[in-house]
């Protein structure tokens, strides 16, 4: 699943974990329309994978609820606290939204 997301994500990209099942990957070379298009591709990937798990007898496939922030260019100056924060609102609006989906906040 990691080599999926980093041969979709390009090489000017910065993927980390945040926590448990959370990752933050970090594009600065696109516009936000093409970031949030990127995202759909990111997660039809993911959901479209091969790539399953089985715990307990069950096998569950692979699902992402990404959420976008795309930052104004006119925005020059931002706390990381506040980035993250807007992330982290992006993610679980995709969630409530049903999941499996992205949200693209603009700030």
């Amino acid at each position: 699943m990691c080599s999926n997301v980093r041969s979709l994500s390009g090489e000017h990209a910065q993927i980390g974990r945040v926590r448990d099942d959370e990752l933050l990957l970090l594009r600065t070379d696109a516009a936000s329309a093409e970031a949030e298009s990127f995202g759909n591709q990111l997660c039809k990937a993911i959901n479209a994978a091969d790539t399953l798990t089985t715990v307990e007898g069950q096998t569950i496939p692979f699902s992402a609820s990404i959420g976008m922030v795309a930052i104004r260019p006119e925005l020059t100056s931002l706390a990381l606290s506040d980035l993250l924060s807007a992330i982290e609102q992006a993610h679980y609006q995709a969630k409530r939204n049903g999941g499996n989906q992205v949200y693209c906040n603009l700030i």
